[in-house]
């Protein structure tokens, strides 16, 4: 089953999210990402069956603004911290 993740800094400014059938492999390799040194909290969710895992990243991404995502972005608003 996939799993959607987040991935937080110290001051909970969220960073990233993903989704994955393996979410321990795919974290490990984001070991070269620019947000890995910053990272202070994971959490993974089972996406339910029937689900399109793309599409819930896809939402989750442009309603919470991670600040390293790219694909699917859209604008952060401007009261949005930016991690240091």
């Amino acid at each position: 089953m996939t799993s959607i993740y987040r991935v937080w800094d110290a001051d909970g400014v969220l960073l990233y999210i993903g989704i994955s059938n393996d979410w321990f492999r795919r974290l490990n390799q984001h070991a070269i990402a620019p947000w890995w040194q910053d990272m202070a909290a994971f959490h993974s969710d089972l996406i339910p069956e029937g689900e399109d895992p793309r599409e819930v990243e896809r939402l989750a991404i442009q309603s919470e603004h991670p600040f390293y995502n790219v694909m699917w972005a859209v604008p952060r608003p401007a009261e949005m911290p930016i991690p240091e």
